[in-house]
């Protein structure tokens, strides 16, 4: 992705938040509609645009992120940080509990959090199945 383009994501992610309701953004997440609510367009460019800001983290973060949060991952040496992005992904769909120590732990650090940690609370959120 060039600068250009992700200034571009960056207009269509202000204009979404413009459109949606103003709130604290430690209270975003309640805003975002649950994974089993049909999204609308905006949503999901929305939802696309947290996505690629997450595949744009280093892995050395990543792996950090990882240590952090005691999250049972293997990162190999040959893993890019999309790998390890996907890995995350998978682990936190199957595995509810995992989410929500996540989502305890992003809470209870919330002021002192990183922007990575405050991407996953945001994207990781609970409906009626604690489902994604």
């Amino acid at each position: 992705m060039k600068t250009h383009e992700f200034a571009r994501a960056l207009e269509q992610l202000a204009k979404i938040l413009r459109s949606a309701p103003d709130v604290e953004l430690s209270r975003l997440e309640s805003t975002i509609p649950k994974a089993r609510e049909k999204l609308s367009s905006d949503e999901m460019a929305l939802s696309l645009t947290y996505l690629v800001a997450l595949s744009q983290i280093d892995k050395e973060q990543w792996i950090a992120f990882i240590k952090e949060h005691g999250i049972p991952i293997e990162v190999r040496n040959r893993d890019a940080s999309r790998d390890i992005l996907g890995k995350m992904l998978r682990h936190l769909e199957s595995n509810k509990e995992a989410q929500r120590q996540l989502q305890n732990q992003i809470a209870q650090r919330a002021d002192q959090s990183s922007a990575l940690a405050r991407a996953f609370q945001i994207l990781l959120r609970e409906n009626n199945d604690n489902s994604i």
